[in-house]
C-alpha cells in the first residue's frame, strides 16, 4: 500500500505543477500579473490529505475484499495468492486508468513495473505444473491492451518489431500454460474460461510479426512449419475450451456473453485459414483434411447455425457486429478460404460476401462481378494457386 500511496502522491504533484504551469501561461498570454498563479499550499494540503484518506480506505477495502475472494477454503496455492491479491489490488486502479488511457503512458508504467515485481515473486511460489501463472500474466499485462485494441507503442506494421515478438512469446506462454496445465484453484480456472479466447484472438491477429513485417505476412507465415504446428495447437485448445463452456458449472458470463462465443468463432476461422495455407505450402493439402471440414462447419455456425440466432447478431452494438462480420466473411482471409474450398474442393462455404465493389469494378472492366472477385482472389493467392494447380488433385 505504501508504494501505491507514493505513486498517487507523485501523480498529484505532477497534476499540481501542470495546472500551475497552464495557469501561468494563460495569465502571461492575457498580460496579467503572475501573482494570481501562485499555488495555494494550504488548500492543496487539505485536498492531499483528504485524497490520501480516500485512497487508503478504498485500497484497504479492495484488498480485504480480494482476500475474502481468493483466500477461502476452496482456494489453492495460498502463499502465492498473497502476491496475487496485492497485484490484483494494483490491477483495479490500472483497469480504471486503461479504460481511458493507453497502458504504456508514463503515469501508468510505474503500476506495471510494480506488478512485474509482484508477479515474479508470486509465480515462484506456484507449482510448476499449474496454469495459474498464465492467468496472472494475462490479467495484469495483456488484457489491458486487448480490451481496447490498443497497439503497443513503437510497433509499426510495415517494419520488423523485436518488441512485438517478445510480447507474442508472452502471449504464447500464457496460452500454453492455461490450456495444457491443470488448475488447483477452481476460481482461477474460471478466469481461464473467461479470458483465454480473447488472448488467443489477439495472438492469431498479430502473429504475422514473427515473419518480419506484419503487412503481407500470410505467405511467409505459411512457409514456417513451426507456426503451422502452433495453429494446430490453437485450434485444439479453443475447441477444448468450447467443450468446457458447455459444462453447467462454467461461469455465468460464459453463457451470458455472446462476444465470447463470437471470439472463439473468429479465432478458429482465422487460425484454420492460416492452417490451410500452411498445409498448401507443406504439400499436404487435401480436401478431406480436418482443417477443411472444421472451417466449413465454423462458417455455417457463424452465419446460420442449426439452432437459434447467430452469436454475432446477439452483440448489441451495430458497428461491432459489422466489424465481426467483416473479419469472418468479407476479409481477405475469409474470401480466400471460401475460394479455395469452393473452387478446388467443390464444397459450399456459408456466408454472403459483399460484392458492392466487385459490381462497380466489373462494369468498368466489362466482366461479371463473379469474374472480378475470382481475379481478386487469384491475385491474393498468387503463391498458393500454382501449388494447388500444379500438384495432385485435392480430392485424391
Amino acid at each position: 500500500m505504501g508504494l501505491l500511496l507514493l505513486y498517487f502522491v507523485f501523480c498529484y504533484g505532477l497534476l499540481l505543477l501542470y495546472g500551475n504551469f497552464r495557469k501561468k501561461r494563460k495569465l502571461k498570454k492575457a498580460g496579467k500579473p503572475l501573482e494570481g498563479a501562485r499555488i495555494n499550499w494550504q488548500r492543496c494540503r487539505r485536498i492531499f490529505f483528504r485524497a490520501c484518506i480516500v485512497i487508503v480506505v478504498t485500497t484497504s477495502y479492495m484488498y480485504l475484499h480480494l482476500r475474502f475472494q481468493w483466500m477461502g477454503d476452496n482456494n489453492a496455492n495460498l502463499k502465492a495468492k498473497e502476491y496475487f491479491i496485492a497485484g490484483q489490488t494494483v490491477n483495479v486502479y490500472k483497469s480504471i486508468l486503461t479504460s481511458v488511457f493507453h497502458p504504456e503512458l508514463p503515469f501508468i508504467k510505474p503500476l506495471t513495473s510494480l506488478q512485474w515485481l509482484i508477479y515474479n515473486k508470486g509465480v515462484a511460489l506456484l507449482p510448476e505444473n499449474d496454469g495459474e501463472a498464465g492467468v496472472w500474466q494475462h490479467l495484469w499485462f495483456h488484457y489491458h491492451f486487448g480490451k481496447k485494441d490498443w497497439m503497443y507503442f513503437g510497433v509499426r506494421k510495415n517494419r520488423p518489431s523485436p518488441k512485438m515478438i517478445k510480447i507474442l512469446d508472452q502471449y504464447w506462454f500464457c496460452l500454453e500454460s492455461m490450456a495444457t496445465r491443470p488448475f488447483a484453484d477452481r476460481e482461477m480456472e474460471d478466469k481461464y474460461l473467461e479470458s483465454f479466447v480473447g488472448l488467443a484472438f489477439s495472438y492469431v491477429l498479430y502473429d504475422g510479426f514473427y515473419s518480419g513485417e506484419f503487412l503481407g505476412s500470410a505467405t511467409r507465415m505459411a512457409k514456417m512449419p513451426e507456426m503451422t504446428e502452433r495453429y494446430r495447437l490453437v485450434v485444439k485448445w479453443v475447441n477444448d475450451l468450447r467443450l468446457k463452456w458447455q459444462d453447467k458449472n462454467a461461469p455465468r458470463i460464459v453463457h451470458d456473453n455472446p462476444k465470447l462465443m463470437v471470439l472463439s468463432q473468429l479465432t478458429l476461422l482465422i487460425t484454420l485459414h492460416n492452417l490451410i495455407l500452411g498445409e498448401i505450402h507443406a504439400g499436404n493439402f487435401n480436401c478431406n483434411n480436418a482443417s477443411i471440414a472444421q472451417y466449413i462447419k465454423l462458417r455455417q455456425e457463424f452465419y446460420a447455425p442449426d439452432k437459434g440466432k447467430p452469436a454475432y447478431k446477439r452483440v448489441p452494438n451495430l458497428e461491432e457486429r459489422k466489424r465481426i462480420y467483416h473479419i469472418a466473411i468479407n476479409s481477405g482471409a475469409g474470401r480466400d478460404s471460401k475460394y479455395i474450398i469452393e473452387h478446388y474442393c467443390g464444397y459450399k462455404v456459408a456466408g454472403k460476401v459483399d460484392m458492392t465493389s466487385a459490381i462497380e469494378f466489373a462494369k468498368a472492366e466489362n466482366i461479371t462481378p463473379e469474374e472480378h472477385e475470382e481475379g481478386r482472389r487469384r491475385d491474393s493467392l498468387f503463391d498458393e494457386i500454382p501449388l494447388l494447380e500444379g500438384g495432385t488433385n485435392g480430392r485424391e
